[in-house]
C-alpha cells in the first residue's frame, strides 16, 4: 500500500495511524516542513516504545548542511531531486535492509568474527565517527548509574539510545536501548546489566561499511 499527502502535518498523522515499512520525507513540506514531521515522528516513535520507521529525506539538493539536518532530524538516508530512479531504488533498498536485517558479523582474515557490519549512507560518513564514541560514553555511563542503582539515568539514557540508534542507522542500538528503558524502569538490575553489556560489546565491535548512492 502507498498512501501520498499534501503537507508534513497530514505525514505525521498519517505515521500515526498506520504502520508503514518506509516514509519517503520531502523535506519542503507545506503547513510543517518535513525536518519537523520527521522529528515529531520519532518523539512519538519513543513515546510509544515504536521501532524507527526507515525514513528516506527528499530535498532540493545535496548541500551538506540539507543533508546533515536531515540525518540530525532522524531520517535514515538522503537522496536529493531531481532523484533518478536508480538511486532511489537504490536507497530504498539499502533503508530497507537495515531496518529489517539481522546485522552479521563480518569474519576477518584468520576465519574469526570480527564484528557485526552495519552499511551506512555516505553522505553522513563524517557524523558517525563522533556519534559512535558518544554512544560509547552513553554505555559506560549506563554501567556506572546501574552500579549507583541510579535506575532514572539509565532509563534517560537508555531512551535516547532508543531514539538515536536508528536515526543513523545502528538499528541494534535502537533495540537494546528500548528493552534497556523497559528493564530500569521495571528496576530490573541483572537484565540491566546483562543489556549494557550487549551494548556496550556491539559498539566496540561494530564495523562500518560506507555505501555511495548509485548513479
Amino acid at each position: 500500500m502507498i498512501d501520498e499527502v499534501e503537507d508534513g502535518r497530514a505525514a505525521f498523522e498519517q505515521v500515526k495511524a498506520c504502520h508503514y515499512d518506509l516514509v519517503l520525507m520531502d523535506i519542503q513540506m507545506p503547513v510543517l516542513d518535513g525536518y519537523t514531521a520527521v522529528r515529531m515522528i520519532r518523539r512519538w516513535e519513543q513515546d510509544h516504545a515504536k521501532l524507527p520507521t526507515p525514513i528516506i529525506a527528499l530535498t532540493a539538493s545535496a548541500l551538506d548542511d540539507e543533508v546533515r539536518r536531515a540525518i540530525e532530524a532522524g531520517c535514515d538516508l538522503h537522496v536529493s531531486k531531481p532523484v533518478k530512479k536508480a538511486t532511489l531504488l537504490d536507497s530504498i533498498a539499502k533503508a530497507m535492509h537495515n531496518a529489517r536485517s539481522p546485522i552479521e558479523p563480518r569474519a576477518n582474515g584468520n576465519g574469526k568474527h570480527a564484528g557485526p557490519v552495519v552499511e551506512i549512507d555516505a553522505d553522513i560518513s563524517d557524523l558517525i565517527p563522533g556519534f559512535l564514541e558518544r554512544k560509547r560514553i552513553d554505555a559506560r555511563s549506563v554501567a556506572e548509574a546501574l552500579d549507583r542503582g541510579d535506575f532514572e539515568a539509565v532509563a534517560r539514557i537508555a531512551h535516547r539510545l532508543k531514539g538515536e540508534g536508528g536515526s543513523y542507522g545502528f538499528n541494534e542500538i535502537s533495540k537494546v536501548g528500548a528493552a534497556l528503558e523497559i528493564a530500569s524502569k521495571a528496576g530490573q538490575l541483572e537484565v540491566a546489566r546483562g543489556l549494557a553489556r550487549e551494548l556496550a560489546a556491539y559498539l566496540e565491535s561494530v564495523q562500518v561499511v560506507y555505501q555511495e548512492a548509485a548513479e
